[in-house]
């Protein structure tokens, strides 16, 4: 009797998890692809080796990294550079690319090593005209825990918890089914009790990998705006 309680709570867990991982997800999506332009200010508009440049200064936190930067327009090509206050061996930052009517198009993963005082040449989107910096790590410090990162961080946990009550449930209706009438309850919660030894195992193998997978990567699934 026990058991079909459990069970039933289980499933339960185990929808409500689901439910608040896609809200979630869902919310962070939507706030993410809704994300809004921040103008810096322009300071320079030039023509140089034949090329239309656009020299801007950068403000807030990210002004501690990079004063200026430079979008380039080259024929039907678009770049940036950036230039940092002083030398870095290594700059991690997120680059969201704007339309002229400031529609977010894309936003691109920059991971620049090598002691320098700017960047490397980072590819946007012919149709860019404007771009936010946001700096992830510097010389391998992370500046600040993002919202993105906090967001899939609850993500991982959610979904683990969520597999646990739905491997839970799975393994109490399958010893319901195999075993029925033809054994007491008693064999039947020593069973269920031996299943939960690989079920805490698939979940922290589950957490691990996920977990460790992300911070390979450095960069959430952001759909169709990521390069």
């Amino acid at each position: 009797m026990i058991w079909k309680v459990v069970s039933i709570i289980s499933f339960a867990a185990c929808m409500i998890l689901v439910a608040l991982f896609i809200t979630i997800k869902i919310r962070f999506f939507h706030n993410f692809t809704k994300r809004r332009l921040i103008k810096d200010k322009l300071l320079e508009k030039k023509w140089l080796a034949g090329n239309y440049n656009l020299i801007f200064n950068t403000s807030g936190e990210v002004s501690h990294v990079i004063n200026k930067y430079i979008i380039t327009y080259d024929k039907k090509k678009c770049y940036l550079i950036c230039n940092y206050t002083k030398q870095f061996y290594n700059v991690s930052m997120k680059v969201f690319a704007y339309n002229k009517q400031q529609q977010l198009i894309r936003v691109i993963e920059v991971n620049e090593t090598g002691m320098s005082s700017h960047s490397s040449v980072i590819n946007l989107p012919s149709n860019c005209k404007y771009v936010n910096i946001m700096i992830n790590s510097v010389n391998n410090l992370p500046i600040k825990e993002t919202n993105e990162i906090k967001a899939y961080k609850k993500l991982i946990k959610i979904e683990t918890l969520a597999l646990f009550f739905g491997l839970l449930f799975t393994a109490c209706i399958t010893i319901n089914v195999i075993t029925a009438d033809l054994v007491d309850d008693y064999i039947k919660s020593i069973g269920m009790l031996i299943t939960l030894v690989p079920n805490i195992l698939i979940c922290t193998i589950n957490y691990i990998i996920i977990s460790r997978l992300f911070i390979l990567k450095k960069s959430a699934d952001l759909g169709d705006y990521c390069k």
